[in-house]
């Protein structure tokens, strides 16, 4: 019975063309989209490419500092950093990274801009980064204050001209030169906390790292040992403000901070900016988001309640000749969203087809710098339970209005 339907299905998509184009244009435009939309979000949300542990990585931001009468936001110092966070008892592992700057590197006449940033040993310890080829610096590197960098691929690249058989190598940024004793693939520029052309020991930093100050360019980074675990590294870290000193001439009176994974500040810049830090904000954000797709998905999907209403109307004689032999409503309302269905998929898999070409597009692009937009086997199960979703939606109430249409009715129709 059911390959009688799916024969009957493909027969209806000739019958009428434009009512065919029209349907699934709505349908696989409409998917594409969505799929597009959740191929992004996937990378902005949650881990990847080097950040795998993202749901675990708390980061301390927002470091505040007041009086009566002012109040300045910022970054942590060096100095709050090792006389403070470096302390916490709780987290798994404790590192910190600085917030990068534009340096100038010059291969003969030519000028190249890179992203630099300052790191510990830890940092290599919480994210993933492949190695190309090295290995990351690590504490005797920092304490010894040797010039070493680890750099990414496109950087040795457009530097020495090769990916490969580059250790060992001095790569000159302005006045300084470095040894390269690492390459690794390179970060997507959306991740926040891991992209940069070039990775150095905090140690090279020229800024005193130990001038007693509150606010600086480091993001200190707690990796938790699980999801529950964060709820402890929370108030230790915060816990922090009722400790520290300020320095004699301080014009402030008051400090505080922030501290969250990477998607829960971005959840708060976007759902409550001024607010304080709150777990809810992220389930916020996740309730709009399916809301604005519910409500993208809400129109085409009346469209084509209206499509397939027509569609269903011009085989008014064919439900009155069922009629007549025998067929009851409820089977003729099954058969009709069984069609429905098999077409909507068909629409479902352009629509696949399509975001797949765009997003390969924007990679091949590199509008977004190393970013990777996969159709990852979440996003595609998402894509096929939104087919079945439109076939239902779309093709349940023109089915069961004609289902029910006597036979009298239907033969005049026809």
């Amino acid at each position: 019975m059911l390959i009688n339907y799916i024969k009957v299905a493909l027969a209806v998509l000739g019958r009428n063309r434009f009512f065919t184009f029209v349907s699934l244009f709505g349908i696989s435009l409409t998917l594409a989209v969505l799929i597009i939309v959740s191929a992004f979000l996937n990378q902005f949300l949650h881990s990847s490419y080097p950040n795998f542990k993202k749901d675990r990585i708390l980061m301390i931001q927002n470091v505040g500092v007041q009086n009566e009468n002012q109040r300045s936001s910022s970054a942590a110092s060096f100095y709050l950093y090792k006389n403070h966070i470096k302390k916490l008892k709780t987290p798994e592992i404790i590192g910190v990274i600085s917030y990068g700057q534009q340096r100038n590197v010059f291969i003969g006449n030519q000028k190249l801009q890179l992203y630099e940033r300052l790191s510990d040993a830890n940092f290599f310890e919480i994210m993933d980064f492949d190695f190309i080829e090295g290995k990351a610096y690590d504490k005797g590197h920092i304490e010894r204050n040797e010039l070493v960098a680890v750099i990414t691929k496109s950087l040795a690249e457009d530097y020495f001209g090769t990916a490969k058989g580059n250790i060992g190598k001095p790569i000159q940024i302005e006045q300084t030169s470095y040894k390269v004793i690492g390459v690794v693939r390179d970060a997507p520029s959306y991740n926040s906390l891991a992209y940069a052309d070039i990775l150095l020991p905090y140690s090279v930093s020229k800024r005193n790292l130990t001038k007693h100050e509150i606010t600086g360019p480091f993001i200190p980074l707690l990796l938790a040992k699980n999801k529950e675990h964060k709820k402890a590294i929370k108030a230790e870290a915060k816990a922090i403000v009722n400790q520290v000193a300020f320095p004699p001439d301080a014009w402030y009176e008051e400090m505080s901070l922030d501290v969250g994974t990477n998607t829960e500040f971005l959840a708060k810049a976007l759902v409550n900016p001024r607010g304080e830090m709150n777990e809810s904000e992220l389930n916020k954000l996740y309730a709009i988001i399916f809301g604005a797709m519910i409500l993208f998905m809400l129109l085409p999907t009346l469209n084509l309640i209206n499509l397939n209403s027509g569609r269903i109307v011009e085989r008014a004689s064919e439900i009155g000749v069922r009629k007549a032999f025998g067929a009851t409503s409820s089977t003729l309302a099954f058969q009709f969203v069984i069609e429905n269905i098999i077409i909507t998929f068909i629409g479902g898999v352009i629509g696949l087809l399509l975001a797949f070409g765009v997003l390969k597009t924007i990679e091949a692009s590199r509008y977004i710098p190393h970013g990777e937009f996969p159709i990852d086997f979440s996003v595609f199960a998402y894509g096929i339970f939104l087919c079945f979703l439109f076939g239902i939606l779309s093709g349940v109430v023109p089915a069961l209005r004609m289902s029910k249409m006597s036979i009298v009715s239907a033969i005049k129709k026809a």
